[in-house]
């Protein structure tokens, strides 16, 4: 497998767009701040713990969510934060388990993910920039960290799907040895585009709208996407779980992101046997509301 690069460990810090400010600047969000936040019912059924064993067991996964305050140190950085409280879990726990349950059962193991710690307030610090986000990943520790708690850039329960999605398939993509170094993803990019051309690389950006819709760059679902190629890709893949339908009709239209479409369903063919053409049916058969991927 190969190692990681270094620029690459920095483009999976802020997963999809989801940075918030600076975390100089701007403290933890509170649900007050968001209108899907606003006047939630903070009573719960405690039976997510139950529901969290048996998905563990489920996808062989070790799921932890009770720890206090977390402080780790990774390759790249410092990675913080808190410990959610037991209705943000109840809230949450449905959103994580109707996710994975869209994928093979042994989906995780596959893609080298061993570990899911749940989490709120996430800081990750790279040099001096510490981001307040919605999802993070550990290749050296094979876990994903997903947030419970909005940030900036993720502002509802939909966008919090896209964002477990498009932390998987970076994992993924590991596995599959084509993470930066793409040379296969490359051939379908027009002559003379370089990543970042529009702005600061996905990762580092740290405007509201980057991740939501649009066709306002051929080639690609939005301006995210067209910060780091390791983004691209998660996106897509991201994009095609939560909204199929919609990339899709993108793809009769563009073919740029109809070859992208064709090249991650071969890749995740070759991963997993199951996720071939009836499972994409099934997925493109869910039909979600587009609308809060392409708003702020």
């Amino acid at each position: 497998m190969r190692s990681f690069p270094i620029t690459l460990i920095l483009a999976t810090v802020v997963l999809a767009g989801c940075a918030a400010q600076n975390a100089t600047e701007q403290q933890a969000m509170t649900l007050e701040d968001f209108p899907d936040g606003k006047d939630v019912d903070q009573s719960y059924d405690d039976d997510f713990a139950e529901h969290l064993a048996e998905a563990a067991e489920k996808f062989g996964v070790e799921i932890v969510w009770e720890f206090g305050e977390l402080y780790e140190e990774f390759n790249g950085g410092v990675r913080e934060a808190k410990q959610p409280a037991d209705w943000e879990m109840a809230q949450y726990v449905p959103i994580l388990l109707e996710e994975m349950g869209l994928y093979p059962d042994d989906i995780l193991q596959k893609s080298g993910v061993k570990k899911i710690v749940i989490c709120r307030d996430i800081v990750v610090t790279t040099g001096d920039l510490p981001q307040h986000i919605s999802g993070h990943l550990d290749f050296d520790r094979e876990a994903l960290y997903p947030a419970t708690d909005y940030t900036y850039k993720v502002n509802n329960r939909a966008k919090q799907r896209r964002v477990l999605h498009h932390a998987l398939y970076h994992m993924m993509d590991l596995v599959l040895d084509d993470v930066a170094e793409d040379d296969e993803w490359r051939t379908l990019l027009d002559e003379g585009f370089e990543y970042g051309q529009f702005g600061e690389a996905g990762h580092v950006d740290r405007t509201s709208k980057t991740g939501i819709l649009t066709t306002q760059y051929p080639g690609f679902l939005n301006k995210y996407s067209t910060g780091h190629i390791a983004d691209d890709k998660a996106d897509m893949f991201a994009y095609l779980m939560v909204a199929h339908h919609y990339v899709m009709a993108r793809a009769a239209e563009d073919e740029q992101i109809a070859a992208k479409v064709a090249m991650i369903k071969k890749r995740m063919l070759e991963l997993s046997p199951e996720m071939d053409d009836e499972f994409w049916k099934k997925i493109d058969a869910i039909r979600r509301d587009v609308a809060p991927y392409m708003e702020l």
